[in-house]
């Protein structure tokens, strides 16, 4: 991984997750202006950090997305989306089919993402789709910080509508007038990131 990479993710964590105090973090943001080997040597060290903590790299950054989400603005601060995290393969791979059923294709809609976190809000709440929403976007947001792609796939209003998404709910202990808003499929990006197409013209008016 190059050093520009180490660094967004680590003022990633910075930011949201406020670990900066932490020595196996600060000695990793230190090596950043350090040779290569110097860096190697601070990754390792962090890497061995957190799997002696009894966690992993992927669940840091995983945890901070999420406290991102919770984070998000709501109507009135009523606070009532809830975001599902799924790595279960066999979960994961189950909602891949129940999306794919909703466009009528056996094709896999999360293009292969080995985590969709589904975001859900209370339609009991006028703004439960704005609310939704404002949650994906902080969790796609901060993904991006980290150093995550991720991407916002839809339907899940109608998997999560039918039979077999209301028995996930249950299983899941959600209960109440719960709908989806969407998936948010996070992993590392296969390879680097594209540049950002041009931005179309005339989209701010000033009066």
């Amino acid at each position: 991984m190059q050093r520009k990479d180490w660094a967004a993710r680590v003022d990633g964590l910075v930011v949201f997750r406020g670990l900066l105090q932490s020595e196996p973090l600060a000695s990793l943001r230190a090596a950043l202006a350090a040779d290569a080997a110097g860096l190697t040597g601070a990754v390792a060290a962090f890497e061995s950090a957190l799997f002696t903590q009894g966690t992993n790299w992927t669940e840091v950054l995983l945890d901070a997305v999420l406290e991102a989400g919770l984070y998000a603005p709501s109507a009135m601060n009523n606070q009532k989306p809830v975001m599902v995290a799924v790595r279960d393969k066999a979960t994961r791979d189950q909602l891949s089919a129940m999306n794919a059923a909703v466009m009528g294709t056996k094709t896999d809609p999360f293009y292969g993402a080995p985590t969709v976190v589904v975001v859900l809000a209370d339609q009991s709440r006028a703004t439960w789709l704005e609310d939704g929403s404002l949650a994906m976007g902080n969790l796609m947001l901060a993904a991006h910080a980290l150093g995550l792609g991720s991407c916002w796939v839809h339907r899940a209003r109608e998997v999560f509508a039918g039979a077999e998404g209301q028995a996930l709910l249950r299983q899941w202990g959600i209960q109440g007038k719960y709908a989806g808003v969407a998936h948010c499929l996070l992993g590392y990006p296969d390879g680097p990131l594209p540049e950002p197409k041009p931005r179309r013209e005339h989209r701010i008016y000033r009066r």
